[in-house]
């Protein structure tokens, strides 16, 4: 009988310390820790199950994201690289060494490891999903933007608008062509001039232009240059830059915009968060000269995986103080507030294969009422007011590595207080795209 109870005592006394001796208390504590985001707490209680002899891929993979929290980076990687040698740890590893390398700002190996990750994972699997995604935002210009000193990209398409002059739905009378078919095209570069996109100078160039084969007269452009310092600040990364926009028409130049724009860009677990403020002055020319003044942008959008897809959600703010159109009493408002929300989901069908929808709102209010006259000399003040609902439909299919064909559908539905103003678009364009 005291044999018996020499031993249950030796049972209570010394069980607990067996697991403590395993790690299992230590791990425990480390979980408990890390759901409720302590995460310092939680590596320390890891380290200590390790200690006490613990080692499974559960606390490996523990520890990695305790030291990705901690934004202890290269000792996350370590971590991780011993799973990828686990068969069946080897995608998850490999997505999460995707994500440090980004964290520290190597989208180069951070654009590998995702790659990684996808190929091993099976396609019906969450990681093979967002991994998917992850390709897809880094891209294989932008993951090679931290080696390659140029980069750049080509666009063109063609199309059809049946509203190409912008004509108000109450009175078409006004002109003799309403639809058209256009041809868009587009190019975009830029070089490293020293570093690379988490600490460096580039500069940028771009070019837009839009034809249209009968109403010429609606025909527009653009040409951008610019320079633009990147520069990570632990999770943030920023950017700012000083550049130059030059607008055309059929007739020729007619506005020059210098513009400083600041930004901020950081991901949130699997959140992604863009701030972005561009302050301009226009400088119209000659009969455009009404345009001329401040125009500043504040913009905000957020990015987040959903199953295998991704949406995105944003806000702009704009303001302007134009010098408006003013001859021999008549006053027009060209200095409006705008705000503006869009949203969208981008949805890869395969490797091949993805679409994005996306919808926007805009409402523009002028500040100054409009003075014009009636055909009987009466005069007529009003306050513009303008909404706009834009909605466009993209399918995209990669047909070789940088290399897509699109086709999109686009809507725009603009209602005014001012009938003048009040037009609906529909446009449809087919094109290629080559990234470089």
């Amino acid at each position: 009988m005291q044999r018996r109870i020499r031993c249950w005592l030796l049972l209570i006394l010394f069980v607990p310390a067996i697991a403590a001796a395993d790690g299992t208390e230590w791990y425990r504590a480390g979980i408990d820790a890390f759901q409720a985001e302590k995460y310092e707490d939680a590596l320390s209680f890891f380290k200590q199950a390790l200690s006490a002899g613990m080692d499974t891929p559960n606390l490996r993979y523990n520890l990695g994201a305790s030291y990705y929290k901690t934004a202890r980076y290269e000792a996350a990687e370590a971590q991780f690289q011993k799973l990828a040698q686990i068969p069946d740890w080897k995608p998850l590893a490999l997505y999460n060494l995707g994500l440090t390398a980004e964290a520290r700002g190597d989208r180069e190996a951070a654009y590998h490891h995702y790659t990684s990750a996808y190929n091993a994972a099976a396609p019906d699997s969450r990681i093979y999903q967002r991994a998917a995604l992850k390709c897809r935002e880094l891209g294989p210009a932008a993951a090679d933007e931290s080696v390659r000193r140029w980069y750049g990209l080509i666009s063109i398409s063609a199309g059809y608008d049946d509203n190409a002059v912008m004509a108000p739905d109450n009175n078409l009378s006004r002109v003799s062509k309403k639809s058209d078919v256009f041809t868009d095209l587009y190019a975009f570069g830029g070089r490293y001039l020293r570093g690379d996109y988490s600490d460096g100078l580039r500069v940028d160039a771009a070019a837009y232009a839009r034809f249209y084969a009968d109403v010429s007269d609606y025909n527009f452009g653009m040409l951008f240059a610019g320079a633009t310092r990147d520069k990570r600040y632990d999770k943030w990364h920023t950017r700012a830059g000083l550049g130059v926009y030059a607008d055309f028409e059929d007739n020729g130049f007619y506005a020059a915009t210098p513009t400083l724009q600041l930004a901020l860009d950081r991901s949130v677990k699997d959140l992604r968060l863009r701030l972005v403020n561009a302050l301009g002055w226009v400088a119209a020319e000659n009969a455009y000269n009404y345009l001329t003044g401040i125009r500043n942008r504040t913009a905000v959008e957020l990015r987040s995986p959903l199953k295998n897809s991704s949406i995105y959600s944003g806000y702009e703010v704009e303001y302007n103080n134009r010098k408006d159109l003013k001859d021999e009493g008549y006053f027009f408002s060209y200095s409006p507030l705008r705000h503006k929300v869009h949203a969208g989901i981008t949805y890869p069908v395969s490797r091949k294969w993805r679409f994005d929808l996306r919808g926007e709102f805009r409402r523009s209010i002028y500040p100054d009422a409009n003075r014009e006259f009636t055909e009987n000399g009466t005069t007529v003040r009003y306050k513009r007011e303008d909404d706009r609902l834009s909605l466009s439909l993209q399918g995209e299919y990669r047909v070789a590595d940088r290399f897509d064909i699109f086709a999109e559908y686009r809507l725009t539905d603009n209602e005014s207080n001012a009938a003048a103003y009040s037009y609906t678009t529909h446009q449809v364009l087919l094109g290629f795209r080559k990234t470089f």
